[in-house]
């Protein structure tokens, strides 16, 4: 090796280290944590009367026996039939029934209905298209 190869090879070096302890990260650097705010829910207090927030509410045998139909209904959505379809919208909380054919489908959806004792179903929970 040369004298010249020598001095730029030195030289590389010393560049390469002062490169190094240039941009190690001091101390002050590793340990900065940047702290966030934390939001904590305060508690609602509700007279309820029970700590999950739930109203006790008693319904009759009819509402019980509509609650469970609209529930069970809902459970076997989508349900296709010949002239329609009913299918649960939980955006507006209401089944949406297709009718296939206008003219016939009205009157199997009531017969449907009546079949199958979902009669007892409000027909405000009911959007007909």
């Amino acid at each position: 090796m040369t004298k010249k190869n020598i001095a730029i090879l030195g030289l590389v070096t010393v560049v390469v280290v002062v490169g190094i302890i240039a941009f190690w990260p001091n101390k002050k650097e590793k340990e900065e944590v940047v702290e966030e705010r934390v939001m904590i829910p305060s508690q609602v207090v509700t007279d309820f009367g029970s700590e999950t927030g739930a109203m006790d509410i008693k319904l009759d045998k009819e509402q019980y026996n509509e609650v469970y139909l609209i529930k069970d209904l809902r459970n076997s959505a989508p349900i296709d039939k010949t002239y329609f379809v009913i299918d649960f919208d939980y955006n507006i909380n209401k089944f949406v029934v297709k009718l296939k054919d206008v003219r016939r489908g009205g009157a199997e959806f009531e017969k449907w209905l009546n079949d199958t004792g979902y009669n007892v179903i409000s027909k405000e929970y009911f959007q007909i298209q």
